[in-house]
């Protein structure tokens, strides 16, 4: 993990805490400060022995260009980490409050987070999500504007922000698509596509969009993705262009990656992935009997550790691609 900025480590750490609630990791850290009432915010800071009032709190922050700035304001060389941590955090919540016409980067950035934690949890509509996004561009843009190198100025934004910001645009995106928002699809693919490192992830949610409008040209960027993906192997890739696969009647195309994608196989959960995604496929092309064939067999193995070691001998994974090529070849 890079190191993240500001309010960004800490809803990094929530995140955490929330797939496994049995890490270690100290209440103050995660608590919802969204959550709490002002009186319960300053009553934090008087135990922190900090004496305010929001109208004073306000006046401070007129002094100051962010909540971070204005946490030193609070603190001294002496206090802990913890003690910092616990005043920023309050501080952080005060100021998204109460300064709107002070936008920093770091509460800009942390309203994302909280947008993409809601959208995870389905309790938040895309139109916000995807303002938050295209302003992030501009704001992206505009330091391109003024010198800075579109990958320092990448990696420097993406540090306020605690998710992985290319893996959810993949994802958000993708959503989008599957939704027919195309509008908002293509507006954020030309939107992101200079700033993120690996582009093939972004030219295989355009093959998504052409695969509605242009069929041919869709094919011809599968062809050139598949190359691309031989010449530079990422499994996580291959598996995600074998599902987008199954939109496409490209018996030998299927084939000829889960071929190629059998060899780079590491884990069990790759080969989970493998057959899970195969099993959409044969339902796809209405091929009932062989589909419950594999689910049977995907479900014989969640027992087993996803971070196991898988061996490309594995019975079952001959089994698989025997499969494939008897009914893909009839």
């Amino acid at each position: 993990m890079e190191e993240l900025r500001g309010k960004a480590f800490y809803n990094f750490l929530r995140s955490k805490w929330l797939e496994d609630q049995s890490a270690q990791i100290e209440s103050w850290q995660i608590e919802d400060k969204r959550s709490f009432t002002n009186e319960q915010l300053f009553s934090i800071l008087e135990e922190l022995n900090i004496q305010i009032d929001l109208d004073a709190f306000v006046l401070y922050a007129e002094k100051c260009d962010s909540p971070e700035e204005l946490t030193l304001c609070f603190t001294d060389e002496n206090h802990d980490e913890r003690h910092y941590g616990q005043v920023y955090l309050t501080v952080f919540e005060l100021w998204r409050r109460h300064c709107p016409k002070k936008q920093t980067l770091s509460i800009f950035c942390d309203e994302l987070d909280y947008l993409i934690d809601e959208f995870d949890s389905e309790d938040e509509s895309t139109d916000r999500i995807t303002e938050q996004l295209l302003e992030l561009c501009k704001i992206l843009d505009t330091h391109v504007d003024e010198g800075m190198p579109a990958d320092e100025v990448y990696e420097l934004i993406t540090s306020f922000i605690a998710y992985d910001l290319e893996s959810f645009l993949y994802d958000f995106i993708l959503h989008q698509v599957n939704s027919r928002n195309t509008t908002s699809a293509s507006e954020l693919l030309d939107a992101f596509y200079p700033y993120v490192e690996d582009k093939r992830w972004l030219d295989l949610l355009l093959v998504r969009l052409l695969s509605e409008t242009d069929i041919n040209e869709s094919k011809i960027m599968i062809d050139r993705l598949f190359i691309e993906l031989q010449e530079d192997p990422d499994i996580d890739l291959g598996l995600e262009m074998l599902r987008t696969l199954i939109v496409f009647d490209e018996k030998s195309a299927f084939q000829m990656l889960l071929e190629q994608i059998s060899s780079w196989i590491h884990t069990e959960e790759d080969f989970q992935h493998l057959l899970a995604i195969t099993c959409d496929y044969f339902c796809a092309l209405d091929l009932e009997e062989h589909e419950k064939t594999l689910r049977e067999m995907l479900a014989k193995r969640e027992e087993k550790a996803l971070d196991a070691k898988f061996f490309p001998t594995d019975s079952e994974l001959q089994n698989l691609k025997h499969l494939v090529t008897t009914l893909l070849n009839v």
